[in-house]
């Protein structure tokens, strides 16, 4: 039942319901008898593994969700070398970033349906072995056409550590958990756009920019290796329907029980033709487009995301530009980001869950909770676009612009993971589902705004760029707000509708 909270500051969005919607509550439920777990099952759910056993799969996941922003920057220093090896203009050399992202959006769309009928482990299997090879080729890449092919392979196959570790953490990690959760998985991508940079920097002077991508080969050979060694099954759909197909007498999982009793059965995936299962998968994620929620805030991290990429490639151009930064030197201009982004790690790491049961006091926890800590972030990407736009200047020292990055960074990480578990909290049955829509709506969005982004630069300029970015992002705190106090409302609504899909 709600239990409207009313804390100062904060009024409580539920103050005109009263009562739990049924859907709600009786989903709940059967959640929560699926819970209850007797001697005689033949596999464990992973909601009952040792706390070591979880956290070692969240840092396993965190380590292959570093490689893919890890592949997205590290050769942003040696950009201009690689034009010059192929003989082409710098936008043209920038494209390998783009593509790479492109990448991102494609991929959920091969790994999410697949996970479904072969688990999530066989599928971070093979993402891997595509990595590796996408890697390998853009190391040997003997033109610009193969390099944004290959970094395109690279992008699809890295998507996956992306999409999967959602639902990772909604299989192995109790709710009021799961921002632990979520900013312990985010660790490897917070100092990945960080150390890329400054990685590949000393890399390219030294062994040019085919070197970056070698080190990209050496980062993801060593995941494959402690995934096949340390990783187990997390997917509690496919091993509840794995132990459908050969059941012992007498003996029935309380977690199959708990499938077997919702609306929406995951065995019926599981049965269906792997040609059926992909098309289905393919559409999936613009299904959770008619959930209002899910739709609003994957276009608000899209817009955040379009921000975070058009700095990957504006940094190393204006420290350039305005104070003459080499590659290696270019790789340090990315610190203030990534220390930003750690302080945007610790602030919601330490303030999310603690924040979630502040605003519900003595009442039941919602989702809506996580929306406050986005509003604030969006504050911060906002006054530190300002700040870095307004000090990049030959005049001003570069400490200073660097500091501006600091702040974006911060609030760019903080409002990336809010938002990821609002929407694992929205629907936990639907967690890969909400990574996939996010990936398919923000990376597109991302890379076709940036390189948009990029363009305009020639004939408005930088600071022009920066302004419109930075007046973009305050345009999402009244909508935020909106969220907050309306969330209830319409996942109500549109809640059982999810279950369906």
């Amino acid at each position: 039942m709600y239990a409207a909270a009313s804390r100062p500051g904060m009024p409580s969005p539920h103050r005109h319901s009263t009562s739990e919607p049924k859907a709600v509550e009786d989903h709940e439920a059967m959640l929560e008898k699926g819970h209850q777990r007797t001697s005689s099952a033949r596999f464990t759910d992973p909601k009952d593994w040792s706390e070591k056993k979880k956290w070692v799969h969240i840092l396993i996941g965190s380590s292959m969700a570093m490689a893919t922003p890890l592949g997205s920057t590290i050769h942003a220093p040696a950009l201009h070398q690689i034009a010059d090896d192929f003989s082409t203009v710098l936008s043209t050399a920038s494209l390998t970033v783009q593509a790479y992202v492109v990448g991102f959006s494609i991929g959920p769309f091969l790994f999410l349906p697949l996970s479904k009928v072969y688990g999530r482990l066989y599928i971070y299997h093979a993402a891997n072995l595509l990595l590796l090879l996408g890697h390998i080729g853009c190391a040997l890449a003997p033109g610009m056409g193969s390099l944004i092919a290959f970094r395109f392979l690279a992008g699809c196959a890295g998507a996956c550590a992306i999409t999967q570790g959602s639902g990772v953490i909604a299989d192995i990690i109790e709710k009021e958990k799961r921002g632990r959760a979520v900013a312990l998985m985010a660790f490897g991508t917070v100092w990945a756009p960080t150390v890329g940079p400054l990685v590949g920097g000393c890399v390219a002077e030294r062994f040019s920019w085919r070197g970056c991508f070698w080190v990209l080969v050496f980062v993801v050979a060593f995941n494959a290796v402690i995934t096949l060694l340390y990783m187990d099954e997390t997917s509690t759909i496919h091993t509840a329907c794995t132990y459908e197909s050969h059941p012992t007498e007498g003996t029935m999982s309380p977690l199959l029980t708990r499938f077997t009793q919702e609306d929406s059965h995951p065995s019926q995936d599981y049965a269906k033709p792997l040609r059926q299962v992909l098309v289905d998968g393919l559409f999936a994620p613009f299904r959770l487009m008619r959930h209002p929620l899910f739709s609003a805030i994957a276009f608000l991290t899209a817009l955040f995301y379009s921000i975070q990429i058009y700095l990957y490639t504006d940094i190393p151009a204006t420290y350039k530009a305005e104070y003459d930064f080499k590659p290696s030197q270019t790789g340090l201009a990315f610190l203030g980001t990534g220390i930003g982004m750690t302080v945007g790690l610790l602030l919601f790491g330490l303030t999310s869950d603690r924040l979630m049961i502040i605003l519900a006091g003595n009442g039941k926890r919602r989702p809506e909770h996580r929306l406050p800590l986005m509003l604030s972030s969006a504050v911060l990407v906002s006054v530190g676009l300002v700040v870095y736009s307004l000090t990049a200047r030959t005049s001003i020292h570069w400490v200073f612009p660097i500091l501006g990055n600091g702040l974006t960074g911060a609030g760019l990480y903080s409002l990336s993971m809010a938002a990821s578990t609002y929407l694992i909290d929205l629907c936990p049955e639907r967690a890969a589902d909400s990574a996939s829509l996010l990936a398919v709506i923000r990376f597109p969005i991302g890379a076709i705004v940036s390189a948009s982004a990029s363009t305009l630069v020639l004939l408005i300029g930088r600071t022009a760029i920066q302004a419109i970015f930075a007046v973009l992002a305050l345009h999402a705190i009244p909508v935020l707000y909106v969220l907050y106090f309306h969330s209830t409302n319409i996942h109500t609504k549109y809640y059982s509708k999810l279950l369906d899909l």
